[in-house]
């Protein structure tokens, strides 16, 4: 080889060396998954970033209206100033909060961070349960974990920190849809207990909580946090979506529905439909539907309950908003399906919204499309027209805000309750589940909107019952809910579990 092939060869190796060791440098340290992640690592700097563009390249591409409740430029200008917060390796709780803030500012409770996210972090082995309720500013007892603490006291301090500093930190994690701030801060209610857990508990064995009895004395009481994972066994704070229905001893009939989606589309159809035939056996001058905690499902399921109750045939049409993309619900639809799409097509070539879905399927990745569905369909038993209540609070969200709009904006019942969180504009839906590149973060994305026609001009406040429910200090203490003491409800004589 001759000196000039050398040289050559020599500076080209240098240069392949030094360009890959530049790379090097700016790669992220690890690509660990979060269970791997103690909550006080770092994480580089680059790692941030990218993800961060990441994050906002995706929402460019696969949401399919990020400003529909504020300004894209507002969006925008957080994720300059969320990468200029990350200028220096950050906590990677830390940078959870940054991305927790972003997602939260587009208010579509559809995209998100699940809090659930924060005790997947390795450090984070002890918990201790426990749900508080607002009332007067101050914070009560509405359920502990094995009852160590009775419901309805007052809690003033955990581990010497103010209750009320614990529930601001919780307020980042919270969803948010829309202009129901008090339906956001009912949540971060329910939070209060994992934030702390998370920030403060870790692996430690004891707590103490400052309280205030019934006697008005203040007490301190010890108390042992429990293993993460005895609580995630535990049926009572882990239990699957509760939907079932009872009749007391007046004939009111009581439908309780913690989801529109418990068993899958077909089997919550059968449980209204049972519901419905045993409504008409008894004859039941009133149907209570409950929907306090019902965080949405399969809007069809929503529609085929209102179709029950549906007594003045109302506009039940809804637009569906979608963005082609590689993560929309047609992306992964595969050769049989198409095959049947255009089997239909070939048979019935009039179907006009079938042919739109087929024309949206085959467009390129980008393309905004409209579709309009009527909502109607056949029911087992004829539409009830007796009276009609539902009760709903601030974990209400998605179909079970939609479905409490079209009750309230057809005058078909009264809502009682607390702000759920939404409003009459309909909701987003169809969330994927993406993994930010370098933390390793999941993110809950929406794919479509999803809007009433009845209600499209509406406010985007959250929808607030027609007539305010909240507990007081006398219905934790015994345990008594407050809608159904208002309703007067009797006692049960039979209760129907599905």
């Amino acid at each position: 080889m001759n000196l000039g092939k050398t040289l050559s060869l020599l500076l080209f190796i240098s240069l392949f060396f030094g360009v890959n060791l530049s790379v090097a440098q700016k790669s992220c340290e690890s690509h660990k998954p979060l269970f791997l992640r103690e909550s006080e690592e770092r994480i580089a700097v680059n790692c941030m970033k990218e993800d961060l563009k990441q994050l906002q390249e995706n929402l460019a591409s696969i949401h399919p209206q990020i400003d529909f409740y504020t300004d894209k430029k507002y969006i925008d200008s957080l994720f300059m100033v969320a990468l200029e917060t990350c200028s220096k390796p950050k906590k990677i709780i830390d940078f959870i909060e940054i991305v927790s803030g972003l997602l939260q500012s587009m208010q579509d409770s559809h995209t998100n961070i699940s809090p659930l996210v924060l005790t997947q972090l390795s450090d984070i082995n002890r918990v201790f349960p426990f749900n508080l309720e607002r009332i007067a500013e101050k914070f009560y007892m509405q359920k502990c974990y094995k009852d160590i603490i009775p419901s309805g006291m007052e809690c003033v301090q955990i581990d010497g920190i103010p209750v009320e500093t614990i529930y601001e930190k919780a307020k980042l994690f919270t969803f948010r849809e829309g202009k129901a701030e008090q339906a956001s801060e009912q949540m971060a209610l329910k939070l209060v207990s994992r934030i702390f857990s998370v920030y403060h508990i870790k692996n430690k064995d004891f707590l103490s909580f400052k309280l205030v009895d019934f006697t008005g004395d203040t007490l301190e009481k010890k108390l042992q946090s429990a293993k993460l994972r005895s609580v995630i066994l535990d049926k009572e704070w882990n239990s699957r979506e509760s939907f079932y229905y009872s009749f007391d001893s007046s004939g009111t009939a009581s439908l309780e529905l913690g989801s529109f989606s418990a068993k899958g589309s077909n089997g919550m159809k059968r449980v209204i439909d049972d519901f419905f035939v045993e409504v008409f056996e008894r004859k039941s001058p009133h149907v209570f539907i409950d929907l306090r905690g019902n965080s949405g499902g399969y809007v069809s399921i929503k529609n085929y309950l209102i179709n029950y109750l549906d007594t003045a045939k109302s506009d039940k049409r809804e637009r569906y908003d979608f963005i082609r993309s590689e993560k929309d619900r047609f992306s992964s639809i595969g050769w049989w399906i198409k095959s049947r799409y255009k089997s239909y097509l070939n048979k019935y070539p009039g179907d006009t919204l079938v042919a739109k879905e087929w024309k949206y399927i085959q467009s390129p990745y980008g393309t905004f499309c409209q579709l309009f569905y009527a909502n109607e369909t056949a029911l087992r038993v004829p539409v009830y027209s007796g009276k009609v209540s539902v009760a709903v609070n601030g974990l209400s969200m998605s179909a079970s805000v939609m479905f409490s709009s079209w009750i309230q904006s057809t005058k078909r019942g009264l809502i009682y309750g607390e702000m759920c969180m939404g409003g009459h504009k309909g909701t987003f839906g169809d969330a994927v589940s993406i993994k930010l590149k370098h933390s390793k973060i999941p993110i809950s994305m929406s794919t479509i909107k999803i809007t009433p026609l009845a209600t499209a001009m509406s406010s985007s406040e959250g929808l607030i019952p027609d007539v305010v429910v909240k507990s007081s200090i006398l219905h934790l203490k015994k345990n008594i809910d407050p809608i159904k003491e208002l309703l007067g409800f009797h006692k049960k004589n039979q209760t129907k579990m599905r």
